[in-house]
């Protein structure tokens, strides 16, 4: 495959009321922050992709001590109104992000417009994420974003097991959205399955439970 899932991304509008819930059922996070001159800030969880490899949950929202990006969007469109009105009851599976070496010609062999790669970081941490003109991907944020880590590696390679599993990753039917994985190469990793009515939905097992995301 060309690229692979990296991570989900679940959106709230505040990252200091969110995280104490997700804690509690997930267990500890292993790594957030602040993404300097994005707007944005986060908590990461480590998941066993099982077939899909290592991968990991970000819960993301909009930083209180951030002023909104001097040039282009927010990451996920946390600036814009509509996706905040979706958050308003809570943390939503808001996109997905696949991970690979060389982002631009999969970019060009989409049909649906993913954007241009910019630059973000976090600590010392760097990468480049590919960001639509207004933020927000395609078919309800089915069709993903994607990363180009340094040399490669995720930071899903060296964050320790929680126990946590991916055991579900399904869309709704869309023949848009099928076209747009097809020519990424992604249509295996979000196949068609049940959402209760949302672009997608992700199923997450571990010691506290089941938590499902859409």
């Amino acid at each position: 495959m060309a690229a692979e899932l990296d991570h989900l991304v679940v959106a709230c509008l505040s990252l200091a009321q969110a995280r104490p819930t997700l804690e509690a059922a997930l267990g500890a996070t292993d790594q957030g922050g602040v993404h300097v001159g994005r707007g944005t800030h986060n908590a990461l969880w480590a998941l066993d992709g099982g077939p899909l490899g290592a991968c990991y949950l970000e819960l993301i929202a909009p930083d209180p001590d951030q002023s909104p990006p001097a040039k282009g969007p927010m990451p996920f469109g946390l600036h814009r109104e509509d996706v905040r009105a979706r958050l308003a009851d809570g943390p939503r599976l808001l996109a997905w992000v696949a991970r690979c070496k060389a982002a631009e010609p999969l970019i060009a062999a989409c049909p649906q417009d993913m954007g241009r790669l910019l630059p973000m970081r976090r600590g010392e941490l760097h990468w480049r994420l590919s960001v639509p003109p207004d933020g927000v991907a395609a078919c309800g944020g089915v069709v993903p974003s994607l990363i180009e880590w340094p040399d490669g590696v995720s930071p899903a390679s060296a964050m320790p097991s929680r126990g946590l599993r991916l055991t579900g990753f399904a869309r709704r039917p869309d023949p848009v959205a099928t076209e747009a994985l097809a020519a990424l190469g992604l249509a295996a990793v979000l196949p068609e399955g049940e959402t209760g009515g949302a672009p997608m939905r992700a199923t997450i097992e571990g010691p506290g439970g089941t938590l499902v995301f859409d």
